[in-house]
């Protein structure tokens, strides 16, 4: 087992990213609390699931689609709440809502685009198997031929 060890620049980086990020989650998971805003936590992360799908369905990295999906997800509840005088929680369970039904729209689309890649291997299958049974035909065929060129071999020798 292979043990590397971390420089102390590179101790010093951690300890103080995980010191900055717990203070920043400190202050932010207590202004949520304060606005009554713990329960949007969940449907923000709810919001990821469209990039998350889209990861999946076309192989890049799903953390970026989440983090595509999540920042678009907020400027359109930012985009609502400028536009109308609904509550902020109302906003975020429609972009929620929506955000969900387009992650199953992904998925289903996903979903049948493996069908298809089934459905085709199977026709591959099946056809490589007709091919063999046609390769089957053209040699006894040919056995046959065979056979008749030989009578009618015997047959001209016959006659001369």
């Amino acid at each position: 087992m292979n043990i590397t060890m971390i420089s102390s620049w590179q101790l010093i980086g951690v300890i103080t990213m995980g010191a900055c990020i717990g203070g920043i989650a400190g202050y932010l998971g207590s202004l949520m609390v304060t606005k009554r805003m713990a329960l949007m936590a969940g449907a923000l992360g709810h919001l990821t699931l469209p990039g998350v799908s889209l990861g999946l369905l076309y192989g890049f990295d799903v953390s970026i689609g989440a983090l595509i999906f999540l920042t678009l997800g907020i400027f359109v509840i930012w985009l609502l709440q400028q536009w109308t005088k609904l509550p902020l929680e109302a906003l975020t369970a429609v972009v929620f809502a929506s955000s969900l039904a387009v992650a199953f729209l992904f998925l289903q689309l996903q979903n049948s685009q493996n069908d298809r890649i089934k459905s085709q291997d199977e026709n591959i299958e099946r056809l490589e198997k007709e091919i063999e049974d046609y390769k089957s035909e053209i040699r006894e065929y040919k056995e046959d031929i065979d056979k008749v060129k030989e009578e009618l071999m015997k047959c001209i020798e016959l006659n001369n």
